[in-house]
């Protein structure tokens, strides 16, 4: 399926969640899970097809690499 030739845009991200407290860490760290997520959730709410192929963290801010 050639999804240029349909006009199919899919956006593509990769997002850091940060050091999210867990069991692992013995729940020591700045970013709490619900944080995280909440971030997380309104990364992937802005993006649009413009943002496509970049890395971002869970706070929105842009992660050059």
């Amino acid at each position: 399926m050639d999804f240029r030739e349909r006009g199919v845009r899919i956006t593509t991200l990769a997002i850091d969640p940060g050091v999210v407290a867990t069991r692992l860490n013995g729940w020591k760290s700045r970013v709490d899970i619900g944080d995280s997520v909440r971030g997380i959730y309104a990364v992937v709410e802005k993006t649009d097809f413009e943002h496509t192929g970049l890395f971002w963290s869970w706070n929105g801010t842009a992660i050059p690499y």
